[in-house]
């Protein structure tokens, strides 16, 4: 059970819990349900014979993803897989393969209710050859060879992030790809630069989700720039008793906000100075707090307190703008 007596993580009410404060009257009430049942027929492709890994994962989507694994089983190819004594609530099935010495992947999501006998439907799919290529902008000297990876953004695991390094032409050709949501990351990005787009076709695949299908053929080009912008100042810590210590958030407003790649944090040295480098231009607020969770911002609830007290600014390609942001204490709440 979720406070105050919900079944999903999703539908729980936040506890406020304030500096030297007790909170008492947190009960939850737990409330007898009939489980339910989940039938997943597996279909594979043509001349496939392996054996087929399926999962249950629940999901949680107001809490950002997976929660737990409910049930794995093994079936030969094709065949009908049957979970049960599942919680009510929402889940992602998951059917993973390797055949020919290639993965296949397929997934569906369902919402199982109470006592419920629910069926549901995967196809397995082979993975495609993603091809692409990584250009420099804004001068300087250009890495000999980008590594261009990909991670899971669905929340499907994978038993090995797919890869690939680029040529001398700045090419690359990611094999075997399974279908799926899938996160890009590419390095080396030079010194003080920012990665400005990714296209997979004419989709942005750097603000949205990059879905691969078993038909796509579109090429993932990737642009860096040398030229990010660049904010440095200084927090003054005399006002925090205690240990002299600040961390700063930059965070993107507007349509991006949402775009956890754009977020940038910085531990102040001990006079308080920080300088970060290879920011994408745009809109942001620059916070400065004396204590913050590790990700904390990836919470879309933990800046709302804080938001008229950050430095509003918009930068530019190649800017570099000073500010000195006032230190916020995360226990006291503006």
């Amino acid at each position: 059970a979720f406070y105050p007596g919900n079944s999903r993580a999703g539908d729980a009410a936040p506890v406020q819990v304030e500096a030297g404060r007790e909170v008492s009257g947190i009960d939850l009430l737990v409330i007898e349900q009939k489980p339910a049942s989940l039938k997943a027929a597996i279909s594979v492709p043509a001349g496939f014979t392996g054996q087929v890994l399926v999962r249950v994962l629940e999901q949680d989507k107001d809490t950002r993803g997976r929660v737990s694994t409910q049930g794995v089983t093994v079936i030969p190819g094709s065949g009908t897989v049957d979970f049960g004594n599942l919680m009510p609530g929402a889940y992602r099935l998951v059917a993973t393969a390797e055949f020919g010495g290639k993965p296949y992947r397929g997934a569906t999501d369902v919402d199982v209710g109470a006592g419920s006998q629910t069926e549901a439907a995967i196809s397995l799919a082979g993975g495609v050859d993603l091809h692409g290529a990584v250009k420099l902008e804004g001068g300087g000297e250009t890495p000999k060879n980008f590594e261009v990876t990909l991670t899971p953004g669905d929340d499907i695991p994978a038993q090995v992030n797919p890869r690939a390094t680029t040529g001398a032409d700045s090419s690359f050709t990611i094999k075997d790809v399974p279908p799926g949501i899938w996160d890009i990351n590419v390095k080396p990005i030079v010194e003080g630069g920012y990665i400005k787009s990714m296209m997979l076709g004419d989709r942005d695949v750097l603000t949205e989700d990059m879905a691969i299908g078993p038909a796509t053929s579109a090429p993932l080009n990737i642009v860096i720039s040398s030229r990010g912008a660049k904010i440095e100042g200084d927090v003054d810590l005399r006002s925090r008793p205690g240990p002299q210590q600040a961390i700063v958030l930059l965070a993107p407003t507007g349509k991006f906000n949402r775009v956890m790649s754009f977020y940038r944090t910085r531990i102040v040295d001990e006079t308080g100075h920080y300088v970060i480098r290879g920011i994408r231009p745009g809109p942001y607020r620059v916070f400065a707090f004396d204590e913050m969770a590790q990700q904390a911002y990836q919470d879309p609830e933990f800046l709302k307190p804080f938001e008229n007290e950050g430095e509003a600014l918009t930068l530019e390609e190649g800017q570099t703008i000073k500010i000195n942001p006032k230190l916020l204490q995360i226990g006291t709440q503006p």
